[in-house]
């Protein structure tokens, strides 16, 4: 049989190797948030997809298959929120859930609207798509637990460093390696970078810069104050 088995989130290649299958006509696709999973999944580097953020029409395109009313009645405040999410499809997914609720009671959207464009703190206790549900306990995480998966793998050094991102501003939300000389205390930031990019927390940009995403941001914020 010619089979296609699609392993989703994968966080340990432990764990994915017994789905190779290494029959003829047969694949296996693997997702992962982690560069090193990939890295050992796969030699090849031409087999590993990384896939980028939305732009900002593919974005404005999944909120009007979610709240196609809203999107077209509010364009331009829709347009605004969709730059506050910056392409996240997860943050998108969970904001429209939040706005659809509001519509569905024939209430006015536009607060919801001006607050998630102005803050993103909202969306993190919210619950993630339904998609997202943790099979083994049978519930659906909230966007805050999805984030920690990447978040609780670090070690304490690690994450505490992590944390410390929350004192970046998220608008534009880029740094450079000098910047957290004198946030982490240290000489040298680059192992630290090298485990955030892995794990998908930051993503190296032009000129030697890094970027981390307006939700992560919020992410780091949260654990800073905890």
């Amino acid at each position: 049989r010619r089979v296609l088995i699609l392993v989703d989130d994968v966080w340990s290649a432990a764990d994915a190797r017994p789905f190779f299958l290494g029959c003829d006509g047969c694949v296996t696709l693997l997702t992962t948030r982690s560069i090193e999973v990939a890295g050992e999944l796969v030699l090849d580097d031409e087999r590993i997809c990384r896939l980028p953020l939305l732009d900002e029409q593919q974005s404005f395109e999944l909120l009007s298959e979610l709240i196609p009313e809203v999107a077209q009645n509010h364009r331009r405040l829709c347009g605004q929120l969709i730059r506050a999410l910056e392409g996240l499809p997860l943050a998108i997914r969970v904001a429209a859930k939040l706005i659809r609720v509001e519509h569905q009671n024939n209430l006015s959207i536009q607060p919801i609207l001006e607050e998630l464009v102005g803050d993103l703190q909202p969306l993190l206790p919210e619950r993630a798509p339904a998609d997202m549900t943790d099979l083994e306990v049978m519930e659906i995480p909230t966007v805050t637990a999805v984030l920690a998966k990447s978040t609780d793998r670090l070690d304490a050094e690690t994450r505490d460093r992590f944390a410390q991102l929350g004192f970046l501003a998220s608008d534009p939300g880029t740094f450079d390696p000098e910047a957290l000389k004198s946030i982490w205390g240290i000489e040298d930031p680059h192992s630290t970078l090298l485990e955030l990019t892995g794990r998908g927390l930051v993503e190296p940009i032009y000129g030697g810069r890094f970027r981390i995403h307006a939700l992560i941001a919020e992410h780091a914020r949260q654990l800073l104050e905890e």
